[in-house]
């Protein structure tokens, strides 16, 4: 067997790693201000790269509101990384939640060069390995703040690295109940559980996986603006953290899930066209007639953000009012919610007296309850 003795540059990085500080267990920290140096390299082995300095900014404090980037924390840090500020969510002993990582995977936002917000594109991200990785295990704040701070120029293995889809559990969790909720913490989940069975029937509930077990995504979707999505095919819900304080947009998306798993459903306002070629009048009925359903069963009744009303006005005063026209459409009251057939039973009488029938998205010829009409029409 042929030993190979390691070249010049493989002793120096090995030389440099010897007097790099390391913590009472170990780990890579840093000291008196000193840098973090990298963790792995992933082009010429030795070539000398650094992490911006960090600095912890605050002690160890319980906060009740939603980060940025994250959800319901409990208990965080701030810390500064470079002209930055970062606010990082922690466990009970101190480290940093992977699913926090996941969510900070899926966020759009961050911060350029010039401080100025930009927007980037987290599948991109993943197409590439970034110059600087960090190796797959727990972090405390401070060691993983460059990442959360700046996550395009680096990566965490097996989030962002080549060939990891960030959303780790998206292809590779078992959906071992009927509906599953992955890449949550904190109380992610348990509010999510409590918007299903506030808003959805048991029946309803055990309906959404009749063909494939549902599975929601807590993570920021693709696209600006956007806040959340179901995908058919798949069967998946994402649901932006940010959006857990109120309800409906988890329960807009889950409607849609409804429309398409519940074979009970046979009305063309009620039913998705999903499994057909859709055309854009086809998505503008698709959302126009979800979120007339979402309006009837929201419980507790939460119109301040309610989709796509913001169409037909800038004004959130004016969103909230048509809002709060179609509720009172459809169930007669705000303080009133539906479920079950009482629910679509009502969106099919009423959907063409709502104001969300309106809706006529860029490339449809026709309004939601135009193209009701004219389908109609066809069957005869």
């Amino acid at each position: 067997m042929t030993v190979s003795r390691p070249t010049k540059l493989q002793k120096a990085a090995s030389d440099r790693a010897k007097h790099q500080p390391r913590d009472d267990i170990g780990r890579f920290t840093t000291t008196g201000g000193r840098t973090v140096k990298i963790q792995r390299f992933t082009d010429s082995i030795g070539q000398k790269r650094s992490l911006p300095p960090v600095q912890i900014n605050a002690n160890l404090r319980s906060v009740d509101s939603f980060v940025k980037t994250g959800g319901a924390t409990g208990k965080k840090k701030v810390v500064t990384v470079g002209k930055m500020q970062v606010e990082i969510p922690i466990d009970d002993e101190g480290f940093v939640p992977k699913e926090f990582l996941i969510q900070r995977y899926f966020d759009i936002e961050h911060i350029g060069k010039n401080g100025k917000l930009r927007y980037r594109r987290p599948h991109v991200d993943s197409k590439k390995d970034a110059k600087i990785i960090f190796p797959d295990k727990r972090y405390r704040p401070e060691e993983i703040a460059p990442w959360v701070a700046h996550p395009n120029r680096y990566d965490i293995e097996g989030i962002d690295t080549a060939g990891s889809p960030g959303a780790i559990y998206d292809y590779t969790a078992k959906r071992s109940k009927e509906i599953t909720i992955a890449n949550a913490y904190g109380n992610q989940e348990e509010t999510i559980r409590k918007r299903l069975n506030d808003n959805f029937s048991e029946a309803e509930r055990n309906k959404l996986s009749k063909k494939n077990r549902l599975l929601i995504l807590v993570g920021r979707p693709p696209g600006k603006g956007t806040r959340g999505t179901y995908e058919w095919v798949k069967n998946k819900i994402y649901v932006d953290p940010n959006t857990l304080e109120e309800n409906s947009t988890i329960v807009h998306e889950t409607v849609h899930a409804l429309r398409y798993n519940d074979g009970d459903r046979t009305d063309l306002i009620t039913r998705t066209r999903a499994a057909k070629a859709m055309k854009m009048a086809d998505v503008t009925l698709e959302e126009a007639a979800t979120q007339a359903e979402t309006m009837a069963r929201l419980n507790p009744w939460m119109p301040k953000k309610a989709g796509y009303y913001g169409y037909f006005t800038d004004d959130d005063k004016g969103v909230v009012n048509l809002a709060t026209h179609d509720r009172r459409v459809l169930t007669g009251s705000t303080e009133k919610s539906l479920i079950e057939k009482s629910a679509t039973d009502s969106v099919e009488k009423n959907f063409d007296k709502t104001a969300i029938s309106h809706l006529q998205l860029k490339g449809s010829p026709f309004t939601a309850r135009d193209y009701v009409k004219y389908l109609r029409g066809k069957q005869g």
